[in-house]
């Protein structure tokens, strides 16, 4: 899932995803998106395994995203 993450970054548009890794640990990243030179990068700003509250509430409110 992708969201955007309005709350600190006025300078550019900043985008929160939550996913899981190969063994399913659930993960936490925020980046944002540039051009340079006719490429697009993807610039990660943090990234870390969510915490057992956060994954909770989040599988609360995505019932059909969770397994």
């Amino acid at each position: 899932m992708v969201l955007p993450d309005e709350a600190l970054s006025l300078a550019e548009q900043r985008l929160r995803a939550i996913g899981r890794d190969n063994e399913g640990r659930y993960v936490f990243v925020v980046f944002t998106v540039r051009e340079k030179e006719g490429h697009r990068l993807i610039r990660p700003i943090n990234a870390r395994f969510m915490h057992k509250r956060e994954i909770e509430a989040y599988e609360a409110q995505n019932p059909d995203l969770s397994d």
